[in-house]
């Protein structure tokens, strides 16, 4: 009998296995998310100003680079464009907090 209840505990051994790994990945966009609100700012402006940004990582390697699209220069506060990055920022928030409810939903806590 107890070789029967090894065999049943690995398939739960192994499920907790893939819950902290995906946990550990929740959290990881979590905290990709409030990096990149951060330097939200920093990115647009140099976007706008037809320059590239790099976003590194603490131990500063390179994760992206992000490249201004090349288009009809607008001007950066004109109310469309204001507009747009309020949506852009109000959907970077939601998702953010969206993870965090799902990390918390996943910690039980």
């Amino acid at each position: 009998m107890t070789s029967r209840m090894s065999v049943r505990q690995r398939p739960c051994e192994e499920a907790k296995l893939d819950s902290s790994s995906t946990l550990r990945t929740a959290i990881l966009k979590i905290i990709t998310a409030q990096n990149l609100l951060r330097e939200f700012d920093d990115v647009l402006s140099s976007v706008e100003r037809g320059e590239s940004y790099e976003i590194r990582e603490e131990d500063g390697r390179s994760v992206a680079l992000l490249l201004p699209i090349q288009e009809e220069p607008r001007h950066p506060t004109s109310p469309p464009r204001r507009a747009a990055n309020r949506r852009l920022f109000t959907d970077i928030e939601a998702l953010a907090d969206q993870m965090k409810q799902d990390a918390i939903k996943h910690l039980g806590t």
